[in-house]
């Protein structure tokens, strides 16, 4: 499915063993880097008419809840349905893997009306709570990848990831720390 997950890395040591693995069974040596979000992953669909037709959550992978009224409720889908409906014509469909994820002033507003122990379960909770879509205000979504299901071909946005070409773990790793230490310094 479009929603999809990744393998998570914490440690240099991992990347290392990861690296050693693809190289022996893939030949790769071109890498994209992109930030782990902590939120939800979803899935959007918008019509070429500028219209949220689903949105859904991963689940189990195969079949996602369906959560496009708590998604209608985020201040920043208007935003997203109106850039990349101009991708497609009228008529047509577009499905945009995304993540729903709370700032930390979206957080500290959110708590003010229902406490919430970190901006994770505060997403997850108003996600999969009925009764919580008036707090939908506080959340954030992020358009993470396309996928034009009129033309079966996935775009991922440059500006959350970026190409490495590089035959080193360590020039990899080094490259990672940049690309983190640019996400530090402009939030």
């Amino acid at each position: 499915g479009i929603v999809g997950t990744i393998k998570k890395v914490y440690d240099e040591g991992a990347l290392i063993f990861w690296w050693n693995n693809a190289k022996r069974f893939d030949g790769v040596s071109r890498f994209r880097i992109a930030p782990k979000y902590d939120g939800v992953s979803s899935a959007i669909t918008i019509s070429g008419d500028g219209e949220l037709l689903l949105a859904v959550t991963r689940n189990d992978g195969y079949k996602g809840q369906d959560i496009t009224k708590v998604v209608s409720r985020i201040p920043s889908i208007q935003s997203i349905i109106q850039t990349y409906k101009k991708k497609i014509k009228p008529g047509q469909i577009l499905r945009i893997k995304t993540e729903i994820v709370m700032t930390t002033k979206g957080f500290e507003d959110c708590i003010e009306e229902k406490n919430y122990a970190n901006r994770r379960s505060a997403t997850i909770g108003i996600v999969n709570s009925p009764k919580n879509l008036h707090l939908a205000k506080y959340l954030d979504i992020i358009p993470l990848a396309v996928l034009n299901p009129n033309e079966h071909t996935l775009e991922y946005r440059p500006m959350h990831s970026y190409m490495v070409d590089t035959d080193s773990p360590h020039a990899l790793l080094k490259e990672i720390y940049q690309f983190l230490s640019l996400i530090r310094d402009a939030s």
